[in-house]
C-alpha cells in the first residue's frame, strides 16, 4: 500500500476557512464533502477526517463516485488520477467469499 501523495498535496494547497493561512485539515475536507453531496444530491454522508485519512494513506483506492465528484470539485482538479486515483482493474468473481456461497454456485456434491 502507498501513500496518495497527490490527494495530500491538494488537501495542502487548498486553504482552510477556519484557520486563515493554514491549509485544510482532514476534518475539515470530509465537512466539505458532506455539505458538497448533500447540496448536489441532497445525500447525507458521513465522511470523516479518519475516512480522508484512509485516502491519504491509500488504505482506499479508489473511493465511490460521489466522493471522487466532491473531492474534484472542492480541491479544484479536472479526474481522477489528478487527485492520485485510479480504476482497480478488474477481477473475476470467485463463487466463493468469505465463508458463504452465492446463490446459483452450489458446489457438485
Amino acid at each position: 500500500m502507498s501513500p496518495n501523495e497527490q490527494l495530500r498535496a491538494a488537501r495542502l494547497r487548498t486553504g482552510s476557512a477556519e484557520i486563515p493561512g493554514e491549509p485544510l485539515s482532514r476534518q475539515e475536507l470530509a465537512e466539505r464533502v458532506n455539505r458538497w453531496t448533500f447540496h448536489r444530491d441532497g445525500r447525507i454522508t458521513e465522511v470523516d477526517g479518519n475516512y480522508i485519512g484512509k485516502l491519504e494513506r491509500g488504505v482506499i483506492r479508489w473511493p465511490q463516485r460521489c466522493y471522487r465528484e466532491a473531492l474534484r470539485a472542492i480541491l479544484r482538479v479536472e479526474t481522477d488520477r489528478d487527485l492520485g486515483f485510479h480504476r482497480p482493474a478488474r477481477v473475476e468473481h470467485q463463487p466463493y467469499c468469505l465463508g458463504f456461497v452465492l446463490l446459483g454456485e452450489l458446489p457438485a456434491s
